[in-house]
């Protein structure tokens, strides 16, 4: 017979290797309940030039003329928020908002703009210089991306 712990002892505490597994089983389940609709899958609201409204958005109009234009990179497509650019410099934010890597590519008739290879959350910010009445092709130059939507036009407002 087992003589009785000593005062102040602790009693250690023996599982079963089935209920180890039940309790990893569980915390499992727990989780997994927790991240269902994280996937890249899912929309992604992207950074918008436009002031967020109440009701949710990843294209919202702009409602004035900007210098400032801010994109965001998603599975599949390049959200620009409705933002018309005024001619002269323009400061570009480019945030990849999807769960995979992404570039954008400015092309304009002032030259060709770059940003680097982006991981997800990632942000990269550039300085291009746009023409009136211009039209901007963005595009992500990553194999397949192009293809799969990760494309758009933008246009520059005649005068500031």
């Amino acid at each position: 017979m087992t003589p009785p712990p000593a005062r102040g002892a602790r009693r250690g505490l023996v599982l079963s290797r089935a209920s180890v597994l039940a309790a990893m089983l569980g915390s499992a389940l727990v989780l997994g309940s927790v991240l269902v609709g994280c996937g890249p899958d899912e929309p992604v609201p992207a950074p918008s030039a436009a002031p967020r409204s109440a009701a949710p958005s990843l294209a919202a109009p702009s409602a004035a003329d900007t210098d400032r234009l801010r994109l965001g990179l998603t599975e599949w497509s390049i959200e620009t928020g409705g933002a018309q650019l005024i001619p002269g410099e323009v400061q570009v934010e480019v945030t990849n908002a999807g769960g995979a890597s992404h570039d954008v590519v400015i092309h304009g008739e002032q030259g060709s703009w770059a940003s680097p290879e982006l991981d997800p959350g990632e942000t990269h910010i550039m300085a291009i210089t746009v023409s009136a009445g211009e039209e901007l092709e963005l595009v992500c130059t990553l194999v397949g991306h192009h293809a799969q939507g990760m494309h758009t036009t933008i246009t520059v407002a005649e005068s500031p």
